[in-house]
């Protein structure tokens, strides 16, 4: 679907719905203003969500925009770029207007950056709250034995069930995106899982979530059953723990805090369940 031009007064730009014929383009965007994207993180995120790009006539991205359908009452909105010399001529605003009428005024959210809140702002959106950024080089750390087991595929309908109870709505079509190039644990509890975490190769190295829990105790499990396993490889986990056991574990990993983002959101969102969200499968996605 392509949508009017966009009259900048550097260039004219062409709206058009992203496609996989976009992924260099798009990881060139995201490199130039330092987010750690690879092709094949934008890859996953096109698999589970939809977006649109602004191109110039020779198809140069100058801007990007996505956004993730889940239940089908609620919308992830994330990957909002627009090129840093284009940014004060009104490019982000007319992607967002772009898929604020593709959400058909649904409930959202987005994790905005701080240099970008009053922007939402001006589009509606109210903060709720950080969303933290630990990352590092995984240093020694112990296990304990029997916590957690490997996922299967029988797991699927639990996982997405306990996602949804976190979350408050049905995310199964990114859950099954992120099963797909992810490796998954699980806690279980007299036959019925009561947790999961998931962790693949995102950035510059590896990325943590999402990571769902009933119990601090165990998010802390779920997230020593990966990084016992990767000393002295590169992991992130963005959480929304504002203090805590969980935190803690993190920095005496190696995961210090480096940065945090505003959760905002456009709309009420639906309540959540028992489930606790101890670890964002990505700022994008939530």
């Amino acid at each position: 679907m392509t949508v009017p031009l966009i009259n900048l007064e550097s260039y004219d730009l062409l709206q058009t719905e992203m496609k996989a014929e976009h992924l260099d383009g798009l990881h060139a965007l995201s490199a130039s203003i330092g987010w750690p994207h690879r092709k094949a993180d934008w890859a996953v995120n096109l698999a589970a969500g939809k977006g649109i790009v602004a191109v110039d006539e020779s198809g140069r991205i100058h801007g990007s925009a996505m956004y993730f359908t889940l239940g089908g009452d609620v919308s992830a909105v994330g990957m909002v770029i627009a090129h840093p010399r284009l940014k004060l001529e009104g490019l982000a605003t007319c992607l967002m207007a772009n898929i604020v009428e593709r959400t058909e005024d649904r409930p959202a959210f987005l994790n905005a950056c701080n240099d970008v809140v009053p922007f939402y702002r001006s589009l509606g959106a109210l903060p709720v709250g950080p969303v933290f950024q630990h990352q590092g080089i995984v240093g020694p750390v112990s296990i304990s034995k029997g916590r957690c087991r490997v996922a299967e595929a029988p797991d699927l309908p639990q996982l997405i069930a306990c996602d949804a109870d976190a979350h408050g709505v049905d995310r199964s079509t990114l859950i099954l995106e992120l099963w797909r190039v992810s490796e998954t644990v699980v806690i279980e509890r007299r036959g019925r899982i009561r947790g999961f975490a998931m962790r693949r190769q995102f950035g510059r190295g590896h990325l943590i979530g999402p990571i769902i829990a009933e119990k601090e105790v165990d998010a802390i499990a779920l997230v020593e059953a990966f990084v016992a396993n990767l000393p002295g490889s590169f992991v992130r986990v963005d959480t929304r723990v504002k203090h805590g056991p969980f935190r803690q574990y993190l920095e005496n990993s190696g995961l210090v805090p480096v940065m945090n983002v505003v959760n905002m959101t456009f709309g009420q969102l639906p309540s959540r369940g028992s489930n606790a969200v101890f670890g964002l499968s990505s700022h994008s996605t939530g």
